[in-house]
């Protein structure tokens, strides 16, 4: 069966459902369709039917950073049931593990003869999307203030362990979505870029916590420079406002080429890798500023009037 794509405004392409079809399923004049794409199709569903996606591969290694980046990537690639074959005793656990803490809506069940299969139960609904992320966002304006008593002495490490692992959740679900949307008007690969370096910049910051280092106050002053480069991200985002995210321009510059790296040479033992860590963080903010002035660009056209 084929159909003739009828354009609605400057970028909107439109279908026509067969009669039959809608007839059929008691679909009439406002009615709500799914729409999925699997494997470069689009399948248009009656509303609530269920379309799963499923997956499977093999696990060669035991190292726990290699089973959780497996199995994380393929929630996050919107697989909805995955097998795996377990080729150790020990991977299990740890398959167990990432799915527990790191994997919203998803549980084994599963486990037997070296295969165990993880499976969507309860995902979150895809419309909190946009509010999970900026829980993301507040969670990591979290993690900096906690990182700064650390590099003033105080003991964080209770607290930032578990918003830590709050952002990593978080962060894999907003990958999901991303990777599940059918909507052609939202570029994905715009989203997961913007993701990765907003992460990333978060994670460089989290793993200060790693040393025992007191800071001085020339670099207690270049991570606070970071600290409001993000806030600048952040408040991009959330506003819509591009001229945020052009200063981010000039400001990474500023405090990589003019103090980060000057401090660095200047520097020795621990508190050069405190100072590599937030030229990093830094990097990968300014990073992350690209895709996200892409989005909002691309987001702008499409809401602008016919």
């Amino acid at each position: 069966m084929r159909r003739r794509l009828i354009r609605q405004g400057q970028t909107t392409l439109m279908v026509s459902i067969p009669a039959r079809w809608a007839k059929a399923r008691n679909l009439g004049k406002g009615a709500e369709v799914e729409i999925a794409e699997k494997e470069g199709d689009l399948i248009i569903s009656a509303e609530g039917k269920d379309i799963k996606r499923e997956a499977a591969f093999s696990l060669a290694s035991a190292q726990e950073t290699s089973v959780r980046t497996a199995v994380t990537n393929a929630y996050r690639l919107g697989f909805d049931r995955v097998t795996i074959d377990l080729t150790g005793e020990t991977q299990f656990p740890i398959v167990q593990k990432t799915v527990r803490d790191l994997l919203p809506g998803f549980d084994v069940v599963s486990h037997g003869e070296g295969r165990c299969i993880i499976e969507n139960i309860t995902e979150p609904s895809a419309e909190r999307a946009d509010a999970v992320f900026r829980k993301i966002l507040y969670s990591i304006e979290e993690i900096y203030s906690l990182v700064r008593r650390h590099l003033q002495g105080s003991d964080v490490t209770a607290g930032i362990l578990e918003v830590e692992a709050t952002i990593q959740r978080y962060d894999n679900f907003c990958r999901r979505i991303a990777s599940k949307s059918a909507d052609p008007s939202e570029p994905t690969q715009l989203l997961w870029a913007f993701y990765t370096g907003l992460v990333h910049g978060q994670r460089e910051v989290f793993l200060l916590v790693k040393r025992p280092a007191k800071a001085s106050q020339e670099t207690l002053a270049l991570f606070d420079g970071m600290s409001k480069l993000f806030v600048m991200l952040k408040e991009g985002y959330i506003k819509k406002d591009l001229s945020l995210l052009e200063r981010i321009h000039e400001e990474e510059k500023r405090l990589v080429y003019e103090e980060g790296y000057p401090l660095l040479e200047r520097k020795r033992g621990e508190e050069s890798v405190l100072l590599f860590r937030i030229i990093a963080a830094v990097r990968f903010l300014y990073l992350a500023s690209s895709p996200l002035i892409g989005l909002l660009l691309w987001r702008s056209r499409q809401d602008a009037p016919a």
